[in-house]
């Protein structure tokens, strides 16, 4: 059997989104009667809620894609107590990205900011986007008051609305695995996206509406 090829499967007469053998995830899929979507996309208003605070040892790695045309900020995810403290984000600015980390921003303007794909990888205070380190910050202890949003970020004084879309998106513990998601849409034709780590559906948690990419 090529996992590859499988869409779901049955263990024991029970549906499972996840086979792995120790710390190596052999296949990743999704119960029975959902659609594993190419992408998610939030249109300003749309957001996933992970219900996980970040803190100053979170990591979050995504495949993501800016699609804002507005010249104002446009948020990719995060949470934060406010923009200059306990803050664990990701945004654009005009023609700067910004991973923001406690309380500093880590602009960096050496790559153009583009409608097309990339992979961000926000370890603790590094970041580092498409492989390859663009900024450190200062290392400080830290927990966020709230939770981390997927296309927003969340604040102590309420959203800040995000245009981006997501092939997958994974949060890290300090080190571990807590989030593993996969974007999709439900038996009831929910869009959102599934955590195949604790087998549970988050739908948007926003007032706007996702676009689905093509069923894969």
């Amino acid at each position: 059997m090529n996992l590859n090829d499988v869409k779901h499967l049955t263990i024991d007469g029970k549906s499972a989104v996840r086979l792995s053998v120790g710390d190596n995830v052999l296949w990743k899929g999704l119960p029975e009667g959902y659609t594993r979507l190419g992408y998610i996309e939030s249109t300003g208003n749309s957001y996933i809620d992970t219900g996980f605070c970040p803190t100053s040892d979170t990591r979050v790695v995504c495949e993501f894609m800016h699609t804002s045309t507005l010249s104002t900020v446009n948020s990719i995810y995060g949470g934060r107590r406010s923009i200059e403290k306990d803050n664990f984000s990701f945004r654009v600015s005009a023609n700067r990205w910004q991973p923001c980390y406690n309380n500093e921003y880590g602009t960096f303007t050496d790559v153009p900011v583009d409608k097309e794909w990339h992979t961000a990888d926000q370890n603790k205070n590094n970041f580092c986007l498409d492989g390859v380190l663009r900024n450190t910050c200062t290392y400080a202890e830290f927990t966020s008051p709230v939770p981390l949003t997927i296309g927003s970020i969340k604040g102590n004084a309420g959203m800040y609305d995000g245009y981006a879309r997501f092939r997958y998106f994974r949060i890290y513990d300090n080190g571990v695995l807590v989030r593993d998601f996969i974007p999709c849409k439900n038996a009831d034709g929910e869009i959102g996206m599934y955590d195949t780590l604790n087998a549970v559906f988050y739908g948007n948690a926003g007032s706007g509406e996702f676009v689905a990419g093509e069923a894969v």
